[in-house]
């Protein structure tokens, strides 16, 4: 987010290339947990039980969801600054407020997951409304702006649905995390 608040080129580039480096390290780890899943001796050394290794697999598919909608919004800063276009400031404001709520939301999960509390898992899904808000908000502001640049409408959107995607991430995270609170109460 802070690469489309501060139109950091540099920043979005480095997050751009680093999307192999997550795929990749997303693919170990994926085959790491089904072989635990697999191996009661491999699950106990990774501290797990080997019914978790489902719930860790989702998790890390939901990271690297994240991860890809983080190199797509880099993507679009990085094709505005090679056009020479510009988000208007206004819009660049509410889309850098949507994205942090978003990546808020996504971190207090991943929190969530590990700590195995409730209560902040349920705040994260409640929380949703807020970032369909500045969704609906950035919106209607980018159709009805005197900049008609069809480029520029064409990134407004497409950041808008990769902010929203990375918060549907946090609650897809977040209900894990309730589901494995309720496993270990059962």
């Amino acid at each position: 987010m802070n690469s489309l608040k501060n139109r950091d080129i540099m920043l979005a580039k480095s997050v751009f290339s680093l999307d192999d480096d997550v795929d990749h390290f997303s693919f170990f780890l994926l085959r790491l947990l089904r072989n635990a899943a697999r191996d009661t001796v491999l699950a106990n050394q990774l501290d797990l039980e080997p019914i978790d290794c489902m719930d860790h697999q989702t998790l890390v598919y939901r990271i690297e969801h994240a991860a890809d909608h983080s190199a797509n919004i880099a993507k679009h800063i990085i094709m505005l600054n090679g056009s020479q276009q510009k988000i208007p400031d206004h819009l660049l404001e509410l889309m850098f407020n949507a994205g942090t709520e978003a990546v808020n939301l996504y971190d207090k999960a991943v929190n969530a997951f590990f700590s195995k509390d409730i209560a902040p898992s349920v705040e994260i899904l409640d929380q949703q409304s807020t970032i369909d808000d500045l969704d609906r908000e950035i919106a209607t502001k980018a159709f009805m702006n005197k900049q008609r640049n069809s480029l520029v409408i064409c990134a407004i959107c497409s950041i808008r649905d990769n902010i929203t995607r990375i918060a549907e991430c946090a609650a897809d995270i977040a209900e894990i995390a309730i589901n494995r609170a309720y496993k270990m109460t059962t």
